[in-house]
């Protein structure tokens, strides 16, 4: 058995990603729990890794900080090359498995969600998720966490049926996601980020706070 705690010390929610007809987002609430503590509120899990790939993590966040790092180091060491190459979102979705598959393996397994978008070189979108055992899937929809019961229905039913999400169709999603995961999810906060990449763009932006009305308090029952 692994010499090191398996459990969280500072966990962080959900992460939810999306393409658009132009490139992906992803958005996460900017919170990391310590214990049952909202201790850490300024928080960007959602990070620019080069200028076609962007990461959102979730669960453990010294873990997700353990992950970036490798990539860093990475990055550092292609770019000694000098020879134009740069870390595509397939490949790092593709590397991510066999990392995390390894450590589980291991049983030093890693306590993370990734989810993995941007623009791939012949510039079209690409949306995966891996998570802690290196399980891992690409779609049009990804999310982490409690968001999978409870915002990836509304995602849904709001994606056009024959055409991909416009980007403000797209962004208004998420914005709706991100609400409701406030209500609904204890572990979450109103500020947010959101990272977009696209052909003209690879950027974090915000964080922005969810627009809520608690009025409805009211008429929640029963619990």
């Amino acid at each position: 058995m692994s010499r090191f705690h398996s459990d969280s010390v500072t966990p962080a929610s959900s992460v939810v990603g999306v393409k658009f007809d132009d490139g992906v987002m992803i958005a996460a609430d900017t919170l990391v729990v310590y214990g049952n503590a909202c201790r850490y509120q300024d928080v960007d899990r959602v990070m620019r890794i080069n200028r076609n790939t962007i990461l959102g993590g979730g669960r453990d966040f010294a873990d997700v900080q353990a992950v970036v790092r490798t990539i860093s180091h990475k990055i550092i060491e292609d770019h000694c090359f000098q020879d134009g190459h740069h870390l595509s979102p397939k490949s790092l979705h593709s590397w991510m498995t066999r990392l995390l598959y390894s450590r589980r393996n291991k049983r030093d397994k890693l306590d993370v969600d990734l989810v993995i978008g941007g623009m791939t070189p012949n510039n079209k979108p690409y949306l995966g998720y891996v998570d802690s055992r290196g399980t891992a899937l690409t779609s049009d929809v990804v999310t982490t966490g409690f968001s999978r019961v409870l915002v990836e229905p509304l995602i849904r039913e709001r994606q056009p049926r024959h055409r991909p999400f416009t980007y403000v169709e797209a962004v208004n999603a998420l914005r709706e996601c991100m609400k409701v995961l406030f209500y609904r999810d204890t572990r979450s906060i109103e500020y947010y980020t959101i990272g977009v990449c696209s052909r003209d763009e690879c950027k974090i932006k915000g964080p922005f706070k969810a627009k809520t009305c608690w009025k409805i308090a009211e008429l929640n029952t029963g619990f």
